[in-house]
């Protein structure tokens, strides 16, 4: 049986009619989550630009709360950095510490770095005490808290019993 062209034409409009239908019902959907995924692409682009480039709210707040560090310097030099950042610390947070006390310990096997510990004693408030160890993540050359003893006497006349005596060894590395 042969087509005729008046059939040929029927068929022809018929197909383009049903990719039309198809076209019209898949079309709009294709299109919003072309546009989604865009969306997001473009999104993820910048928060990386972002993060790469230190900028942003989030990479500002991040910056806060973690602690910077630098690499060990020659022992001589490590000393004078490490005692006069921790003296500073301890004079803007209010404590009255007797002269810091550094001490070297031997070298580590393999790494090459030795570890130097800084004794601090003296007296302050609680407050001044919490302040302290809170700002110590702001010394790029503080590695860790050795020892922390709090002394406390309930004893003591009224207008002193605020006071905390406090024995610290803090801990850097140098070369």
């Amino acid at each position: 049986m042969q087509l005729t062209e008046k059939d040929k034409r029927t068929l022809k409009i018929g197909a383009a009619c049903l990719v039309a239908m198809v076209m019209a019902v898949y079309m709009p959907r294709w299109l919003n989550h072309w546009r989604d995924l865009r969306r997001s692409i473009h999104q993820s682009e910048t928060l990386l630009q972002d993060a790469a480039q230190g900028t942003g709210p989030k990479q500002a707040a991040l910056l806060a709360i973690v602690p910077t560090f630098k690499m060990p310097e020659a022992e001589e030099k490590q000393k004078f950095l490490f005692r006069d950042r921790m003296s500073t610390l301890i004079k803007k947070s209010g404590i009255k510490a007797e002269p810091l006390q550094l001490d070297s310990k031997g070298k580590r096997r393999g790494s090459g770095y030795q570890r130097l510990l800084l004794h601090v004693k003296g007296k302050c408030k609680f407050g001044q005490l919490l302040d302290f160890l809170v700002s110590l993540k702001t010394n790029p050359y503080f590695v860790g808290i050795e020892t922390l003893k709090i002394d406390c006497d309930p004893k003591k006349p009224s207008k002193n019993r605020g006071d905390i005596d406090i024995e610290l060894v803090l801990s850097t590395y140098a070369k």
